[in-house]
């Protein structure tokens, strides 16, 4: 298999990506320069001095290649394409969608067990996978990711807010209740990285994080990946073709010019929006592999990203809200 440019996958990114087809998912490849991933945790800080210095919430984490021409460059970066052109088995690839995740020293924020799959619409399984840059070192002092080994094979029920725990950091504060430990004692494994390296997993493995107990922060760049072969429920979004052809699957985005540009705020608003319309627009039920959510469900919008909360049981409700803000 060839990557973007004709281009052969190192040894090390054919082998990560094949560990990803197999258990789902890979880790410690060598992505950037010591001295280029410290570049972009500069540029990262920077950033977030621009928004005022604070956390980042909301929209502030996503789809920033369509804000910083810098994550732009990541997002097409040969070695980075080339896992995720590996790991999905096509050179036809997208890149949906992007966000940062900041663990900041001695925080008591984790991730619980749990499947990207679950909001995001997309299937069959195996095409879509998570790319995860680390930008400062991500091991089990600073609370790397944990993953399932062959966890990947279908979707898992999830239980939104099981336990209300403010330190829960997704944004539904969904979880897989009883996952691991009652099923898979002592199966997790710890994708240790160096800053400059990256991991990759499939949207379906089983994976956590636990908090932040190092005097350092944790900084890492997800990026989203998907099959331009992959089916995607809900209105139309945008995305960025980093390989091949990309069958018409999504609305082509710009490259951003300049760094939190009033164009490119508009489109990055625009982008966020739709995402949001279907990535928080939820079933009660969560669908199964291979079935597609009934169109009679109730559906809610969560706002807890924007830091607000709405439950929407009126779709034509839910869309005036999205409109609203594009």
């Amino acid at each position: 298999m060839t990557s973007i440019d004709g281009c052969h996958p190192s040894s090390q990114v054919t082998r990560r990506g094949e560990e990803c087809r197999q258990r789902g998912f890979g880790f410690a490849v060598d992505i950037l320069k010591r001295e280029d991933a410290n570049a972009c945790l500069s540029m990262f800080e920077r950033y977030e001095e621009r928004l005022g210095g604070k956390p980042l919430s909301g929209d502030d984490r996503f789809k920033l290649h369509l804000l910083l021409p810098w994550v732009w460059a990541l997002v097409h970066n040969e070695r980075i394409v080339q896992l995720a052109c590996r790991s999905l088995n096509t050179v036809d690839v997208w890149c949906w969608s992007s966000d940062v995740n900041v663990k900041e020293r001695r925080s008591d924020a984790y991730f619980p067990w749990h499947q990207d799959s679950t909001y995001a619409g997309i299937s069959p399984v195996h095409t879509a996978v998570t790319v995860w840059l680390a930008l400062t070192p991500s091991n089990e002092a600073s609370g790397c990711l944990q993953c399932i080994p062959n966890s990947q094979g279908r979707q898992l029920e999830h239980v939104e807010g099981h336990v209300q725990d403010s330190s829960n950091a997704l944004s539904k504060q969904q979880e897989i209740v009883d996952f691991p430990d009652t099923i898979h004692p002592g199966q997790a494994v710890s994708m240790i990285l160096e800053a400059g390296q990256a991991s990759v997993h499939d949207f379906w493995t089983v994976h956590s994080s636990r908090p932040n107990t190092s005097e350092h922060r944790r900084v890492g760049l997800a990026l989203r990946f998907v099959s331009a072969h992959a089916h995607k429920t809900g209105c139309r979004e945008s995305a960025t073709l980093v390989s091949g052809n990309g069958h018409g699957l999504f609305d082509e985005e710009i490259a951003p010019t300049e760094e939190l540009g009033q164009a490119e705020r508009q489109r990055h608003k625009q982008a966020m929006a739709k995402e949001k319309s279907n990535y928080l627009l939820t079933v009660k039920s969560h669908y199964c592999l291979g079935e597609q959510p009934e169109a009679t469900a109730v559906l809610f919008i969560d706002l807890l990203i924007s830091g607000l909360h709405a439950d929407v049981s009126n779709p034509f409700r839910a869309q005036q809200y999205v409109n609203s803000l594009m």
